[in-house]
């Protein structure tokens, strides 16, 4: 008889909840500080940062947002693509007073709504 191996599901409520907390930190900082945090970030938060723009594309947004989102529709493609290096996404997320500011809040609203609907 043949043993059947079970795969347990990994917990990601303390990740999630990391990821916001960090997320909302880099809310609050001035541009160049922001700019510095994503410079020096971990390479494992950069991907998990370009997934949740992933994600982006299933939420919806209202009109004014859309404007903006086909406004760095090129940026957008780049930060989605699996193919791209990290070095690329991390240059596109760093750029002072480029598309960051904008995905913030988006991100941050898409994870809290996650966390809770999860509890």
């Amino acid at each position: 008889m043949a043993r059947t191996t079970r795969r347990r599901r990994r917990s990601t409520n303390g990740k999630n909840a990391k990821f916001s907390k960090a997320i909302m930190a880099l809310r609050k900082m001035k541009s160049s500080d922001r700019y510095n945090a994503i410079r020096f970030a971990n390479d494992n938060f950069i991907r998990d940062l370009c997934s949740k723009i992933n994600k982006l594309r299933r939420m919806k947004l209202t009109p004014q947002q859309q404007v903006i989102v086909k406004k760095y529709r090129s940026k957008l493609k780049v930060l989605c693509n699996r193919q791209s290096s990290i070095k690329k996404k991390r240059q596109t997320l760093s750029q002072k007073g480029g598309i960051l500011p904008f995905l913030l809040p988006l991100i941050g609203t898409a994870i809290v709504k996650a966390v809770t609907k999860k509890l």
